[in-house]
């Protein structure tokens, strides 16, 4: 019971530092915010234009989360960042057989759903880096000449490890080459 009120506490400290620099269309465990929003966002999107959808979800997301880029992320010191890491390599019972992590967020923290946030904010910014990067194709496959071309919309919508990309054009080797 102390655990997971410290673990409230420390998401009462931490999630308003990152609530304000998180991007804009992340709808997962954050306040104020929910699967409809995340789904309206979506419906907005692909009205506007003939798209290329990509709906993916993120392969033992919370398993597969660094812990030292985790920390790093988080930037604190000290006391706080030593609670963190404890309770990331606090491990977990499996079959019966107890296993510390080196990896990967322990599922049902109260803090779990913060650091898995936190862990994939700039998602977003990769994503569409990557995707502004890609050669432009008309909806039959055609290339579209670069310099006539608008710069291509491409929306990125989050809920926690799942994720949709709605695009106007999709890339030369396709969207669904993300990995």
């Amino acid at each position: 019971m102390y655990d997971r009120a410290l673990q409230a506490l420390f998401v009462m400290a931490l999630e308003p530092e990152f609530e304000a620099i998180f991007e804009e269309n992340s709808y997962g465990s954050r306040p104020g915010r929910n699967a409809i929003d995340a789904m309206k966002q979506i419906q907005l999107c692909y009205q506007q234009a003939e798209k290329f959808v990509l709906k993916a979800d993120i392969e033992e997301c919370f398993n597969k989360i660094n812990h030292d880029k985790l920390l790093e992320i988080l930037g604190h010191k000290g006391k706080i960042r030593k609670q963190i890491e404890a309770w990331l390599k606090s491990g977990n019972i499996f079959e019966g057989v107890f296993k510390t992590s080196k990896i990967g967020i322990p599922q049902g923290g109260v803090i779990s759903l913060l650091l898995s946030n936190i862990a994939l904010d700039g998602l977003e910014k990769v994503l569409g880096d990557w995707a502004e990067n890609q050669k432009l194709l008309r909806p039959n496959g055609k290339p579209i000449d670069k310099k006539s071309a608008k710069r291509k919309a491409v929306h990125f919508i989050r809920y926690v490890d799942d994720f949709v990309i709605i695009t106007e054009s999709c890339g030369n080797r396709g969207m669904s080459k993300i990995s």
